[in-house]
């Protein structure tokens, strides 16, 4: 079975604590109240000797150094590979400040830290450790998701600006687990 597909998932709550000053606000905004829980999501993938991990995180935006950091630690407890670790970011302003940006907020060294690293690499553990045999599918579907704002640059680079293909992107790709 050495060739056969895995994946396992996980979810870890990555929730700051409450007066925690939420990013992209021009004037200091403390979290007052918790609706929905922020949270670092993984998904592991394994075939054969190949292995890695996709991880979005409820956070607006994240740094490169940051991600060589959580890749870092990713690679010294998991043993994956750092060039197969992918973060992404959901670009929520309700979460801390990942990034100083002039006038918006100053980077939440504390947070950063102490709850979206720890939580990341524990999401990421228990992922590859649940993960099973499953067979992979993947397809396309009609879509109406917005690409508004992403401009294609003509040295391949995606900036905020005028997307030539219009405000949709008419095809989705989905990748399906069994």
């Amino acid at each position: 079975m050495e060739n056969k597909f895995k994946i396992g998932s996980n979810r870890q709550v990555i929730t700051p604590p409450l007066n925690t000053l939420l990013y992209g606000y021009e004037t200091k905004r403390p979290a007052s109240k918790v609706n929905d829980d922020l949270c670092v999501n993984a998904i592991y993938c394994e075939q054969g000797k190949t292995n890695g991990v996709m991880i979005s995180a409820d956070i607006c935006s994240i740094t490169k150094e940051v991600v060589q950091k959580i890749r870092e630690k990713i690679y010294l407890e998991t043993g994956i590979n750092k060039e197969n670790v992918s973060i992404s970011a959901t670009h929520t302003h309700s979460g801390p400040a990942i990034k100083s940006s002039g006038g918006w907020g100053v980077a939440n060294l504390d947070y950063i830290e102490n709850i979206l690293l720890p939580m990341t690499v524990k999401a990421v553990k228990l992922a590859k450790k649940s993960a099973t045999y499953a067979l992979l599918g993947v397809g396309t579907t009609k879509s109406l998701l917005g690409i508004n704002r992403r401009e294609i640059l003509p040295d391949g680079k995606v900036v905020l600006g005028q997307n030539q293909f219009g405000v949709s992107d008419n095809t989705m790709t989905v990748l399906s687990f069994k």
